[in-house]
């Protein structure tokens, strides 16, 4: 139904079908004893369009279109087990994307920066000892 969010409708597992219905992602989680999913609690994990073609075999650059779209589940089998994901949204390119996709890489560029300014900051403190107390060696 148009109206309704993902995930709805009814989808092949293993050995049969599940229906679902509007049910809220870590109550889906309790009812299938799917842990990942009892701890979603409106969670969002992004990832590029890159990285999702390249994690996911059957999804390549002729086929994102059926797979890549808002509010859509699908599901991945494999010899163990069922895997479903569900793609809660897009952001084209250009758009500012959120900052939890972003966080880890804010954090990474503040640490590289004060590990360079640390870095800096300890030759230069060096070079003035070695200036002042006239211990150092020139190379030509």
């Amino acid at each position: 139904h148009a109206y309704l969010s993902a995930p709805y409708g009814i989808y092949k597992t293993k050995d049969s079908y599940i229906a679902i219905a509007m049910t809220p992602l870590p109550k889906l989680g309790e009812l299938l004893d799917l842990e990942f999913l009892k701890s979603l609690h409106d969670q969002k994990i992004w990832f590029t369009e890159r990285d999702v073609i390249s994690s996911i075999e059957f999804i390549n650059q002729q086929n994102k279109s059926r797979y890549l779209l808002k509010n859509r589940l699908f599901t991945i089998e494999d010899s163990q087990y069922v895997n479903y994901f569900i793609v809660k949204d897009i952001l084209k390119s250009g758009n500012i994307p959120p900052l939890s996709y972003l966080y880890e890489r804010i954090k990474s560029t503040i640490i590289n920066q004060r590990k360079l300014n640390l870095l800096q900051s300890l030759n230069k403190e060096i070079l003035n000892d070695a200036l002042k107390s006239k211990k150092y060696e020139t190379y030509k």
